[in-house]
Formats: C-alpha cells, structure tokens, sequence
C-alpha cells in the first residue's frame, strides 16, 4: 500500500460509521516512521488536532462529489486505530492505488473484509483534517466474479486476520493484515538520531519479523519481555530486507484477536 499522510488542515471531516472492535481503555500511541504505515500525522506547532473542537466554528465543506463510478479491487479495514484515532476502511486496486472510503470501520461491509470487491462510488475531496489519498464516497459494493459468500450469518463485528506460521506466508500478504505467534529475541538500533529501535521476533521456522518502537516504548514496554513468546497483530511490509509489521500491536503469549478482542501491551 503506498504509503499516505494526514494533512492537518482545520476540523475533522470524517466519513464511515464507528465500528471499533478493539479492547476499551486503549490510550493514542505514538506511531514509528514505517515504510507501510497508514497514516504520518502531521500536527500544527501549538494545536493539537481533534475532531470538532468547537462546535460554533464552521467546518471546511467537502468538495460535491464526482460521477459515479465503478472500481474493483481488494477491500480492508484497519484492525487497529492509529495517530488520531484513525481506522480506516480501505479499497485497494491490482494497480496499488489506495482509496479511503472511511475514517472508521463500516460494519455493514464486515463480510467483504480482505476480498476482491466491485463497488460503485464516486471521487470527492474532504474538507479539512484529512488523509492524504484519494477518496471515495461509496454507494454499492458487492464481492467480485469468483468471490465466493461467506457461510452463515455476515459479520457482527471486524474479522480476526489470519495467522501466518512462516515466512513464505508472511511475505505472500505484503500490505495485509496478519496475526503472528514469535519469540522476541532481541532489539537493533532503528533510526539514525536513536529515538527508534527495531525489535527483532523468531518465527517458528526461524524467520525474523522486526517492529519499530520509539526508544522509550522499547524501554517502558518490551524489555522486560526479551525470551518471551508473544502474539503479534499488524500490517506486513518489506524493507531492506526485512519483513516487518507497522502498525502491530503485541500480547504476551499465544492469544487470538491481540488489540482486538485482547488488550495489548500498549493500549
């Protein structure tokens, strides 16, 4: 997924429904400098942004929407909330352009979570605080020729990725989400000015799967769980060499759903 900014450029604008199905009680993290995050906030000196500060000051409108249009490709949502509490439902083509359909899950589209879509939408640009890719105002989806639909009843709440147990299915979901089982073994410097660090996890089949955490959260947070087996849930990329999750979230231990159904070590 190319990579994509938050422009702070007044009050939130925000579209799709709230649908978070997270632990309660998480706190906002401070995201690393990953080559796949999401979403590279962005913020004002002096302002913090927040949706809807004042509700007597009038928000930048968005554009009128484009002619409706029709748009295949894989459709995702973001397990896990980022920089300003963005969680983004997603519409990613085979040619890798990224399209924001929402700032929040939408449940009504639970079922199509990491399957090829056909959807009907039209371009239009948000006014105000916004994510810096092109968006979508959506009117219909419905799953792609081939897709086949799910047994049973759709979807009540965002599905679990799947688990990946080596690295050939690590590295066959680039850009998707995936839930690991790993070891932490160890941390290497990060960035140049040492305020990062990348934390190195053992796979199973011996394949090394790195983070990037600030240097205090490192400290604060993953030190004291070197040796350990752990559970990570995040998005995977490649750098350097190196397969990577960024966004991730970690829990102690074998657990399904880590910073979903199970709280995690930093939320």
């Amino acid at each position: 997924m190319p990579l994509v900014g938050l422009l702070i450029l007044g009050c939130t604008s925000l579209k799709g429904e709230a649908g978070v199905n997270q632990a309660d009680g998480e706190e906002p993290v401070q995201e690393p400098p990953s080559p796949d995050s999401s979403l590279a906030a962005s913020v004002a000196p002096g302002r913090e942004a927040t949706p809807a500060e004042d509700d007597d000051v009038p928000l930048p409108e968005d554009s009128p929407p484009g002619e409706l249009r029709t748009y295949e490709g894989r459709f995702d949502i973001d397990r896990l909330s980022q920089s300003k509490r963005f969680q983004g439902s997603w519409l990613v083509t085979e040619g890798g352009i990224s399209y924001v359909l929402g700032y929040r899950p939408m449940p009504e589209y639970f079922a199509f979570v990491d399957r090829r879509v056909v959807l009907e939408g039209r371009p239009y640009s948000p006014g105000g605080q916004r994510i810096g890719a092109e968006h979508l105002e959506v009117s219909s989806m419905r799953l792609a020729d081939g897709e086949a639909e799910l047994a049973g009843e759709p979807p009540s709440s965002l599905p679990v990725p799947p688990r990946v147990e080596t690295g050939e299915e690590l590295g066959a979901r680039g850009g998707r989400w995936v839930e690991v089982f790993a070891t932490l073994i160890g941390e290497r410097e990060g960035a140049a000015d040492g305020d990062w660090r990348t934390l190195e996890f053992r796979m199973d089949d011996g394949t090394i799967v790195v983070t990037v955490e600030a240097s205090w959260v490192v400290d604060k947070t993953f030190r004291g769980h070197f040796g350990q087996r752990m559970t990570l849930l995040g998005k995977v990329y490649e750098r350097d060499g190196d397969l990577g999750l960024g966004p991730v979230e970690a829990c102690t231990g074998e657990l399904v759903g880590c910073g979903m159904t199970a709280k995690g070590l930093r939320r």
